[in-house]
Formats: structure tokens, C-alpha cells, sequence
């Protein structure tokens, strides 16, 4: 009798384990891949404000050396992201886009502007409208934190912007050629369910030979 009772009890409690299991399950619910990418960016780009007036080559703990290459690659480290280490493999490894935002790359020109080679390497981390603002590793200032159109140097050097394949999702243009190949295979299966209609109601017409009496209406000899 005992025992049958005590094996009631212990029935009756992993029943409630496992409800409460599965109602934790459904209240936790992770944030969406686009808000945790967002916030993800916001918290790189205070990390890197904690390093303005840093200079340039500056040894960080974290054991980078803080250029212009190693700076980014330090502040996407912190995200668990891996990027190459210079500037021109940086360049070759990003996704180009016509609208930079926050977390995107800008590329520049060395000291030789006659060279269209990338050379040097900035972080956006504001776009007001078209006016960028960027932080990065320089050779004179340090890492230091300015408006793109405000440098005459840098902005003669500007070459193309680009983003990290990690962030891409978050691209405007990528989100617009989603909704476009959406927009195209819906007309699609629009058009094709509307023929399949048209097959369905339709009667099928069978061609027959003329009458004789059709032939001799309009005096047509027949064979």
C-alpha cells in the first residue's frame, strides 16, 4: 500500500516537472535575428568609442594591435565575428553597398591617391541622410571619431563602402531583392493558376471537315 502510494506521489510530480518545463519553454522566447544584430552593433560601436584618442598601433589588452584594420577586426571580434586582417583582403571579403550604415566599412586610398589600391580601412557608425559618420585608427590623430564630409584627406581617398557577409541580412538593398523575387514568383502562380482555369473551363473544340453540303453553298468541288 506504501509503496503503491509513493508511486502515485512521484508520478504525480514529474507530471509537474514537465509542465512546468514546457510552459517555461514557451514564455522564453529568443529576440528576433535582425533586433540581436542590431543591438549587437550598437554595443560594438560604444566599445570602440571607449578607445577614442587611443594611438595609432595602440597595443590593446585583448593583445590587437590597434590600426586601422586591427581596430575593426578587434570591435567585430568582440561579436564573435572573424574578418581578415588588412585593409585590401577586408575589401575583397565585404559585400558592397550604395548606402552605408551603421556597423558598415569604408575604404580608402593609401598616401598615393594616384592608386586606386585600398589602403586604410573606417568604421560607420552614423549615417545622417548621406552624411557619414566614421571612427577609425589613423596615423596622425589616432582613432578618433569624425563626419566623412568634414575631411578634405579622407574624402578625396574614399573609394566604396562594404558589408561584413555576417550583417548582410540586415542590407535594405538585399531586403528589396527579397520582396522583388517574391513579387515575381507570386505573378507567376497567379498566371498559372488563371490558365489552368481557362483549360479547365473551356470546352475542347474538335475540328471537323466541312459539310458536303457547306461545299456546295460555296460551289468548292469536293474530293
Amino acid at each position: 500500500m506504501r509503496y503503491k502510494r509513493l508511486h502515485q506521489i512521484l508520478l504525480l510530480l514529474s507530471c509537474l516537472s514537465l509542465l512546468s518545463c514546457s510552459t517555461l519553454s514557451r514564455t522564453k522566447r529568443k529576440p528576433s535575428a535582425s533586433a540581436l544584430s542590431t543591438e549587437q552593433i550598437a554595443s560594438m560601436i560604444k566599445r570602440g568609442e571607449k578607445l577614442l584618442g587611443k594611438p595609432y598601433r595602440h597595443r590593446h589588452s585583448s593583445g590587437w594591435t590597434l590600426d586601422c584594420s586591427g581596430y575593426v577586426g578587434y570591435l567585430f571580434s568582440t561579436l564573435g565575428i572573424k574578418i581578415p586582417r588588412t585593409s585590401s583582403a577586408l575589401s575583397q571579403y565585404v559585400d558592397r553597398v550604395k548606402d552605408p550604415q551603421p556597423g558598415d566599412l569604408l575604404f580608402f586610398k593609401g598616401r598615393n591617391t594616384r592608386s586606386s589600391r585600398v589602403g586604410h580601412v573606417a568604421l560607420v557608425v552614423e549615417n545622417k541622410d548621406g552624411d557619414l559618420v566614421i571612427m577609425h585608427s589613423t596615423n596622425n590623430g589616432g582613432i578618433i571619431r569624425h563626419r566623412l564630409k568634414g575631411s578634405t584627406y579622407f574624402k578625396k581617398r574614399y573609394l566604396h563602402a562594404g558589408r561584413i557577409p555576417a550583417l548582410s541580412r540586415l542590407s535594405p538593398d538585399s531586403q528589396r531583392k527579397k520582396k522583388k523575387k517574391e513579387q515575381v514568383r507570386e505573378r507567376v502562380r497567379v498566371k498559372e493558376h488563371k490558365a489552368g482555369e481557362m483549360i479547365k473551363s473551356e470546352p475542347l473544340e474538335l475540328k471537323t471537315r466541312p459539310s458536303v453540303s457547306y461545299l456546295e453553298e460555296r460551289h468548292i468541288p469536293s474530293f
